[in-house]
């Protein structure tokens, strides 16, 4: 349980934090419930006091832990100072450890929602997952995970500031179920609402609504 409150962390550092130069390990945060869940989980895995501050817009929740640094950047390749597009990912941490740590990193930088699209007179709904980084080689190497979980995702794109990439259709429901989210904004973005399944099944249709498995 440790290992998994650690990798989840982790990934969630790689999204919205980082190892700040004086050695303290900062996550900043919006939303007030998942602050506390976060202060629960952090205490699980260090002793060492945790600082809240408020920030613009924002939470900072920041504790000095020097064993936790170190497995941090041993273990899960994350550096002191900003990231930006230096992420690597974690490879050589075993399934349960790299599950734990990409649905850390989809708190904070994954997004789910209903894409609501008119085709034929009618109303559909499709499930979307995007998730983003500013380093195409931390966003592929995700990607290619969730490939070997079954999970197909849509190409890497470049945006403005970022990488990113989609998931679609029958595999929202793959990523929810093997991956899923703990951030309470994103929980409660599903069970997706009625019309959802129907269009699902849809999209595995040959020649109806193609739009929805292409990028």
């Amino acid at each position: 349980m440790q290992k998994n409150n650690l990798s989840y962390l982790a990934g969630l550092i790689a999204a919205d934090g980082h190892i700040s130069k004086d050695n303290g390990i900062e996550i900043y945060i919006k939303d007030k419930k998942f602050v506390k869940l976060i202060n629960k989980k952090i205490k699980k895995i260090s002793k060492k006091p945790i600082k809240i501050y408020n920030g613009k817009g924002c939470k900072k929740l920041i504790f000095f832990d020097n064993s936790i640094i170190k497995q941090l950047i041993t273990k899960y390749n994350l550096t002191k100072g900003k990231k930006c597009n230096k992420l690597i990912f974690p490879n050589k941490i075993n399934k349960i450890e790299k599950i734990n740590f990409i649905r850390g990193f989809v708190d904070g930088d994954g997004s789910i929602y209903i894409d609501k699209r008119k085709r034929y007179n009618k109303i559909y709904f499709y499930p979307r997952i995007e998730i983003a980084s500013q380093s195409k080689n931390f966003l592929k190497s995700i990607s290619n995970f969730l490939n070997t979980l079954g999970i197909t995702c849509g190409k890497i794109t470049k945006k403005t500031r970022c990488f990113r990439f989609r998931i679609y259709s029958k595999n929202v429901i793959l990523f929810l179920n093997k991956i899923g989210f703990n951030h309470p904004k994103k929980i409660l973005s599903y069970p997706i609402p009625p019309g959802v399944e129907a269009a699902v099944q849809l999209d595995e249709t040959p020649g109806i609504l193609p739009e929805a498995t292409a990028e």
